[in-house]
């Protein structure tokens, strides 16, 4: 039974889980069909796939890591010491780098060779493109940004400000994907006794374990995202509860709740709670449901209690492998 206190009617695959029940290919049509047996009963007889930023750009085959990578950025637009600046150079690189013609051309030529059950899922996609096209090179600056090492010949204490005013801006940014810049936050912990934070040392030594590679997985961290904030939707000025879908390792899917809801507590950022939807973990191999995550299990407090009380098995494990 689904706990949500809003009925859950929209879901996410991951790009794994998609490329399952969406080949013609007939090697894996077995457990693609089961996968869409399943969600179908699930969410019947109302459903809605949501249609997030970069699952339509991976879906189109459009590659992350090679976009991300081979972007210099001007020595004299780095010393204007603008933030702001930054992002529009970078976005306007990536503007041309990635038009948004050619992701359009790119679904248009998958939609020609996807089954039946995938052509829904890329025409809304098509449809949509304009609105979320904007939202994919935002987040795709911000990511360059926050990433940037600067100028290695800066004193640490400089690069320390510098660091602290991409801080500010990010946390200005509600909707960039919180998970992607984590580490880059930590600025925020000299701010205050890190010793003050209640655990502090056991969130970070969960983000030391955490997997998250710095040209890609943007989409994971997308993922994680949605499953907590939900999909924005234009029609009821609300969310929409998002179920996600990924073939992806229980345990990193774990330590990625942690850290982000770590850091959002850390960011003083108000979660609604209602939006919380749940991750099911799909082994590859057989298309079976082999676990359940739901988000509200991995509330910093939560969490604490089943490190520091509880001695939880499960969660210890994830300190430490």
């Amino acid at each position: 039974m689904n706990t949500n206190l809003q009925h859950t009617k929209t879901y996410h695959l991951d790009q794994n889980v998609r490329g399952f029940v969406s080949t013609k290919n007939e090697r894996v049509e077995k457990i693609g069909k089961l996968i869409r047996e399943r969600v179908s009963a699930r969410y019947f007889p109302e459903k809605h796939e949501a249609v997030l930023p970069f699952a339509l750009l991976e879906y189109a085959g459009v590659r992350q890591k090679s976009i991300l990578q081979q972007i210099e950025i001007p020595k004299s637009v780095v010393c204007q010491r603008s933030i702001r600046g930054i992002k529009d150079f970078l976005e306007s690189t990536f503007k041309e780098k990635l038009p948004e013609c050619k992701i359009h051309e790119k679904l248009q030529n998958k939609l020609k060779h996807s089954n039946d059950y995938a052509k829904p899922f890329l025409r809304e996609s098509i449809a949509l493109l304009p609105k979320i096209y904007p939202v994919i090179i935002a987040q795709l600056s911000w990511d360059r940004c926050s990433q940037m090492e600067w100028s290695k010949d800066k004193p640490d204490e400089e690069r320390l400000k510098i660091r602290k005013m991409i801080v500010r801006s990010i946390v200005q940014e509600p909707d960039l994907y919180i998970l992607r810049h984590c580490c880059h936050l930590l600025p925020l912990l000299t701010k205050r006794d890190p010793n003050a934070i209640e655990g502090v040392e056991h969130f970070l030594q969960i983000m030391e374990k955490m997997k998250v590679k710095p040209d890609e997985d943007i989409g994971d961290c997308e993922l994680i995202h949605t499953a907590i904030n939900g999909q924005p939707s234009e029609k009821s000025q609300k969310s929409r509860v998002v179920d996600c879908y990924t073939m992806d390792d229980l345990k990193d899917i774990k330590r990625r709740f942690i850290v982000c809801l770590f850091f959002y507590e850390l960011l003083n950022y108000r979660l609604n709670s209602q939006y919380f939807g749940k991750v099911y973990i799909i082994d590859k191999q057989t298309g079976e449901e082999i676990d359940e995550i739901d988000v509200r299990d991995y509330l910093p407090s939560k969490v604490l209690q089943r490190i520091i009380i509880n001695r939880d098995i499960d969660t210890l494990f994830l300190l430490n492998k």
